[in-house]
């Protein structure tokens, strides 16, 4: 058997990785070499992010931990936020591994300016976003409202 994330993308869970390790050594479970070794390496920038974020994941500062992660946020005149970008990953981890929800960090989100990378992410729904200026990537998400989109990358959207 293999373990793996949700998304069965042959990435081990770096939140998880230690305990797996420890299980499997205690159980005297062989795995092939290296099998846990790029998770094991991943695991301190994990922590290390984890903990810088944890303030703003606390204080549910959605804005802050945006801009932690090198997304720049434009508050519009409506009050709703436009991204410079969005990616659901950072590393070979997700946000919803840092403990993020997706759906409470991009409610207020109307616009990205740049590609929105939601390949493995957690949210399902995007209810004020209404433009993507570049390219919109949902593959493995669980995306599955988003019907305030009205264009993607100059192209409108007709959902009629």
């Amino acid at each position: 058997a293999e373990i793996q994330k949700r998304q069965q993308d042959k990435t081990r869970p770096i939140p998880y990785v230690t305990a797996i390790k420890d299980f499997m050594d205690r159980h005297e479970i062989k795995y092939p070499d290296n099998y846990l070794d790029e998770a094991l390496a991943a695991k301190p920038a994990f922590d290390k992010l984890k903990n810088e974020l944890q303030t703003y994941v606390a204080k549910k500062d959605y804005k802050g931990i945006l801009e932690k992660l090198g997304i720049t946020v434009e508050v519009k005149p409506d009050g709703t936020w436009e991204l410079s970008h969005y990616k659901a990953q950072v590393d070979n981890f997700t946000l919803n591994d840092l403990g993020i929800n997706e759906n409470e960090l991009l409610a207020n989100v109307s616009s990205i300016k740049g590609d929105a990378d939601f390949a493995n992410s957690n949210a399902t729904s995007l209810p004020k976003l209404q433009y993507v200026h570049g390219q919109f990537i949902f593959i493995g998400s669980t995306l599955s409202d988003i019907r305030s989109l009205k264009e993607i990358n100059g192209y409108t959207i007709n959902w009629e």
